[in-house]
C-alpha cells in the first residue's frame, strides 16, 4: 500500500490503475484501496466517481483519516458545505482523541461556514480541557454565533493561559462594551506595564485593545495616542505597496474590454460592495433575513475568479451552496468592487449594490480597527487611507461599462430611515416585503470585524462620527476639509505619514 500512496503523489492515473488491479480481499486493505482509487480519481478531476470510491472507503473503514478528510474536501470544492460537514461530524464520532485533529476539523468547518457544527465539535472534544489556542478557537466560534457571553469567557481562559495572546486580545475587545465588574481593564493594565517585552505582535494587539477600550469610554485622546502607535509599528511589521495599487487601478481603467455577449450567469448572484466599514454587514444580515435570500457572508472566490484560477461555475457552487435553494445568494466582500470587469465579463446577470459612506467616517472608522489579512494593510496610515480610497471612488465612478444592474445605498439612509430604505432595496430585487429584514437578530454566522455591530439593532449615532475625533485626525481633514470626498481625486497621494 505504500508503493501505491507514493504513485498517487507522483502519477495519479497510474495509481488509479494500480488499484483496480488490487484484489478484492477483506478489511483495511480494502478500504485503502477504495481511498487511492478515490483520491487519484479527485485529482483526475472526475469528481462523481471519486466521491462514490471515497464513500466505499468509509463504509469498510469509518475512521479513515484520509478518506474522511479527502471526501470532506471534494466536497467542499463543490460548495456542498453541509454535506462536507457531515462527513466531518460521521469523522470525528469515530476518531480515537487527537486535539491536534479535531482543531483542524474545527477550522475547516468554520472556513465551510457550518459554525454550529464546529460548535458542537468543540464542545465534545474541549469544554473540560483545553490549551489557550483550543479556548481563543472556541472564542471565534461563540463569536461568530452571536453568543458574545460566552466568547468573553472563552477569550479570557485563553487569556489567561497566554496573557500575551494577540488574536485573543484584539477579538476580546470587541464582544461589545466593556462595563463593570469585567476583568478585561486589568489585564489590559498588566500587559501594558510589560508592553516593552512583548513580541511585536502582541504589543500592536494591546494598542488597538487599548484604543477600543478607551473610545468605549468616551476618552478619545488616549485612544489615539494608542491607535496612532499600533498602526506606526504594524505598518512597520507589514508595510502597504500603494504603487502596486495604483498600478492596479490603472490598468482595471486602461481595460477596454467590451460587453459579453447576452448571457444568465450570475441571475442568482447579489454582490455588495463597497469601501470596508461602509455598511455592507448591516445591509447583508438585514437583506439575509428575506425568506428569498441567503447570506453568504465574504467570500474569498471571485478574486481568484478574475484571475483566472478557479471556473465561473465553481465561483457559482460556493455561492449556492447545498441548503435550501433561494431566489439570491449574496456575497457581501466589500473589495469585490476590484473586479467589476471580471464581474461584467464572468457574471453579467449579477446585481450589485454599492454602499456609500462619508468616507471621513469610513477614514476614522479603519484607522481604528485592526485588520487580519494583507489586503487591509493601507488602513494603518492617513494616507495610505487616502490613496486607496481615491482608487475605489475611480473604479467605482467611471462610465459604466456593465451588463449588470447597479444600484447605490446610502448608510446614511439605512441607518436613519431602514425600512424606506430597504423597501427600495427589496423592490431592487422584484422580492415581496417582508418584515423580517428589519430584525437585526440572524441565524447567520458571521465572521467580520463590525461582528458587533451587525448584531445590534440599527442606529445612526455613527454618522458624522469623524467630527469628534477632529483633533486627532489633521491628515484626513487635510485631504477633505469640510467635503464628502477628498479634494483632487485625480491626484497622486502624498508621502505616508
Amino acid at each position: 500500500m505504500d508503493n501505491l500512496r507514493h504513485l498517487l503523489r507522483h502519477d495519479p492515473a497510474a495509481a488509479l490503475r494500480a488499484a483496480q488491479r488490487q484484489p478484492a480481499d477483506a478489511g483495511q486493505s480494502r478500504g485503502e484501496t477504495a481511498f487511492i482509487a478515490g483520491a487519484a480519481l479527485r485529482l483526475l478531476g472526475r469528481e462523481i466517481e471519486a466521491e462514490r470510491q471515497l464513500r466505499s472507503a468509509l463504509q469498510i473503514a469509518p475512521d479513515h483519516r484520509d478518506a474522511s478528510l479527502a471526501l470532506a474536501h471534494l466536497l467542499r470544492d463543490q460548495g456542498r458545505y453541509a454535506a462536507a460537514a457531515q462527513v466531518v461530524k460521521a469523522f470525528f464520532a469515530a476518531l480515537p482523541h487527537n486535539s491536534a485533529l479535531v482543531a483542524s476539523l474545527i477550522v475547516f468547518l468554520r472556513e465551510c461556514q457550518q459554525h454550529r457544527t464546529a460548535e458542537d465539535i468543540w464542545r465534545a472534544a474541549f469544554a473540560e480541557s483545553a490549551s489557550a489556542g483550543h479556548w481563543y478557537l472556541g472564542g471565534e466560534l461563540s463569536l461568530a454565533l452571536g453568543e458574545f457571553d460566552v466568547a468573553r469567557e472563552r477569550f479570557d481562559r485563553c487569556l489567561a493561559l497566554e496573557p500575551n495572546h494577540a488574536a485573543a486580545l484584539l477579538r476580546r475587545a470587541h464582544t461589545g462594551v466593556v462595563e463593570d465588574p469585567d476583568p478585561f481593564p486589568a489585564m489590559l493594565e498588566s500587559l501594558q506595564r510589560a508592553r516593552n517585552r512583548l513580541p511585536p505582535t502582541s504589543r500592536i494587539a494591546l494598542d488597538f485593545a487599548n484604543g477600543k477600550l478607551c473610545l468605549d469610554r468616551g476618552e478619545v485622546a488616549p485612544a489615539f495616542a494608542y491607535f496612532d502607535r499600533g498602526n506606526r509599528e504594524q505598518r512597520e511589521c507589514a508595510p502597504w505597496d500603494r504603487a502596486a495599487w495604483e498600478s492596479f487601478v490603472e490598468s482595471c481603467l486602461r481595460d477596454q474590454t467590451g460587453l459579453p455577449p447576452p448571457d444568465t450567469r450570475g441571475e442568482e448572484a447579489v454582490l455588495i460592495i463597497g469601501l470596508p466599514r461602509s455598511g455592507t454587514t448591516l445591509l447583508a444580515t438585514r437583506l439575509g433575513q428575506h425568506p428569498e435570500i441567503a447570506d453568504r457572508g465574504e467570500l474569498p472566490w471571485l478574486e481568484l475568479l478574475a484571475q483566472g484560477k478557479i471556473p465561473v461555475e465553481m465561483y457559482l457552487r460556493h455561492l449556492r451552496q447545498d441548503d435550501a435553494p433561494r431566489r439570491y445568494y449574496l456575497d457581501k466582500n466589500p473589495l469585490n468592487f476590484c473586479h467589476l470587469d471580471a464581474i461584467a465579463r464572468e457574471l453579467p446577470r449579477a446585481r450589485i449594490i454599492h454602499c456609500r459612506r462619508d468616507p471621513r467616517d469610513v477614514a476614522v472608522s479603519c484607522y481604528t480597527q485592526h485588520f487580519a489579512h494583507a489586503g487591509m494593510a493601507w488602513t494603518y496610515g492617513w494616507q495610505d487611507i487616502l490613496a486607496f480610497q481615491r482608487g475605489y471612488q475611480r473604479l467605482v465612478e467611471r462610465p459604466p461599462r456593465l451588463a449588470t444592474t447597479w444600484m447605490d445605498v446610502d448608510y446614511a439612509d439605512l441607518v436613519t430611515e431602514p425600512e424606506a430604505e430597504l423597501r427600495r432595496v427589496i423592490g431592487f430585487l422584484n422580492l415581496s416585503w417582508n418584515e423580517a429584514v428589519l430584525d437585526a437578530a440572524s441565524e447567520v454566522p458571521l465572521r467580520t470585524a463590525s461582528v458587533w455591530q451587525a448584531r445590534q439593532p440599527l442606529h445612526a449615532r455613527s454618522l458624522g462620527r469623524w467630527r469628534a475625533f477632529s483633533a486627532h485626525v489633521a491628515p484626513l481633514l487635510s485631504a477633505y476639509g469640510d467635503q464628502a470626498a477628498p479634494v483632487g481625486w485625480s491626484q497622486p497621494a502624498s508621502p505616508s505619514v
